[in-house]
């Protein structure tokens, strides 16, 4: 069975391991969903430093700042509390968690490319 999703869908996450390897008119989108991943990893992997550094990297090619990662990790705690909530799970595991704590430089400072 195939999905028959368009190409600006299957090339960038194709591609968003190398988003270079994409086309230049993909490629932003590429970059967006390698971001997406290393965003979702600083909950997922216990090398925190390492995920940190690699978001950075990855918003930064976005033209992104530290700031705006801290903003999107409430953002995201936030709506995992909400979701805990609606399914009856305990909120607080959620809730006080944050995987940026003391691994960010100095807000507002955008990042640097490698």
């Amino acid at each position: 069975m195939s999905w028959q999703c368009p190409n600006a869908i299957v090339v960038p996450i194709r591609h968003h391991h190398d988003p270079e390897l994409s086309p230049i008119e993909l490629r932003p989108l590429a970059e967006i969903a390698q971001a997406a991943e290393f965003v979702a990893d600083l909950w997922a992997v216990e090398e925190r430093r390492l995920a940190v550094e690699d978001a950075e990297h990855a918003l930064g090619e976005l033209g992104l700042t530290c700031t705006h990662l801290e903003s999107i990790v409430e953002s995201i705690n936030s709506e995992m509390s909400d979701a805990c909530t609606m399914l009856g799970l305990d909120a607080n595991l959620v809730s006080g968690f944050n995987p940026l704590h003391d691994e960010l430089p100095e807000r507002g400072h955008k990042v640097a490319n490698r």
